[in-house]
């Protein structure tokens, strides 16, 4: 029998991929969301189920980890839309937002507290009921021009306008008819999640 000789050559070892690891975080109900509008929202054009857009402002953390970074989008919808009538009947809108996705795509189903816009007579909009906290729309836009000049991203620049007041637009008036508004593009407000958001976080 004659021996064979077996030339094994090392190749190296094959390197596996490291494993991704992460768990599962849970972003409580009562967590409160600072957003600017991405489009304006007129009550005397408004309808029940348009579409709202909305931008986040500052990452939400958990554990040191960014969850939802700023410049996600927030989605929603009008749930009730009323334009001024006679009889003073003022305009009004509700907005309920009910979705986020991240700029890597992940989408996010949420619950939280609608936003409940009256106009006053004399052109303002008084919140009735809890969930929003409104900033000014030029103080946002002032902000935005800063950015632009400074290099600095939107969010940031929306949150320089903060704590002004709230901005709106005039539509109409009179002692008979009722009164309409605009909210502003870039108006800066708050939403409060009504449950948990549960998001794995790799890391």
């Amino acid at each position: 029998e004659v021996p064979v000789n077996l030339n094994v050559k090392a190749v190296g070892q094959i390197q596996q991929p490291s494993a991704l690891k992460g768990y599962v975080a849970q972003i409580e109900s009562g967590t409160t969301l600072k957003i600017y509008l991405q489009s304006s929202v007129n009550t005397s054009t408004a309808q029940k189920d348009d579409e709202v857009i909305a931008v986040v402002m500052d990452n939400l953390n958990y554990n040191g980890y960014t969850v939802i970074p700023q410049g996600s989008v927030v989605y929603g919808t009008l749930t009730k839309a009323r334009h001024a009538t006679y009889g003073s009947r003022n305009g009004r809108v509700v907005i309920e937002f009910n979705k986020i996705v991240t700029p890597d795509n992940k989408t996010y189903d949420i619950s939280a507290e609608k936003i409940d816009f009256t106009v006053t007579n004399d052109g303002k909009f008084s919140r009735t009921v809890s969930g929003a906290v409104v900033g000014a729309a030029l103080g946002a836009v002032t902000g935005l021009l800063f950015a632009a000049i400074a290099g600095s991203n939107y969010g940031s620049a929306a949150a320089i306008g903060a704590g002004v007041g709230a901005g709106s637009s005039l539509i109409g008036s009179g002692a008979e008819h009722g009164v309409d508004a605009e909210i502003p593009t870039y108006t800066e407000m708050e939403i409060i999640l009504k449950k948990p958001i549960r998001a794995t976080v790799s890391y």
